[in-house]
């Protein structure tokens, strides 16, 4: 298929057949992976309207001192956008429960803190076919690895290691 048949692949939600819900609220994740969900929203939210990532995504990570998984989730979000195999669920940066797909790319970035790319990548295989998967594995892992050094309680998406650690208003999330 040709990458502009790929393009918007966050678009057409409603053609998705699986809309589940795996009964997680946004406000029971930890620091590092809420901080991630607000991302691939707000990315894909800007890669719905064709638009590159803007200031307010970078000031958000760069004040809670994790740039470098801005950019990484940035790479991320236009990988699926640009070769996602199918359209996925991800929702608007307000919504405050987690969708399955929202839920597997998290764990992508958690397994790849963790356990490398190669554990990223037997997740990112259900979205973009085996070559964009090995390389947005690498972006998943990238970012789960800022966020874990960064110290926001990164160990799975709804475990905090750190319950009393809040994010930076800062960068102005909402």
């Amino acid at each position: 298929m040709a990458k502009a048949g790929h393009l918007g692949q966050f678009e057409d939600l409603a053609a998705a057949t699986d809309h589940s819900d795996p009964g997680i609220d946004t406000a029971e994740l930890a620091p590092g992976a809420w901080l991630a969900l607000w991302g691939l929203r707000y990315r894909a939210d800007l890669l719905r309207a064709r638009v590159p990532a803007d200031n307010r995504f970078f000031d958000a990570f760069a004040a809670n001192g994790v740039l470098t998984a801005a950019r990484a989730i940035d790479a991320l979000v236009v990988a699926l956008g640009a070769a996602a195999l199918r359209p996925l669920d991800v929702r608007c940066p307000a919504c405050p429960s987690l969708s399955a797909d929202e839920a597997m790319l998290l764990e992508a970035c958690a397994d790849g803190a963790h356990f490398g790319a190669a554990a990223a990548r037997r997740l990112t295989v259900e979205f973009l076919p085996p070559a964009a998967a090995r390389i947005a594995a690498q972006f998943a892992a990238a970012a789960g690895v800022a966020l874990d050094t960064a110290k926001l309680g990164w160990r799975a998406p709804t475990q905090a290691a750190h319950g009393w650690m809040r994010l930076s208003i800062a960068g102005g999330l909402n």
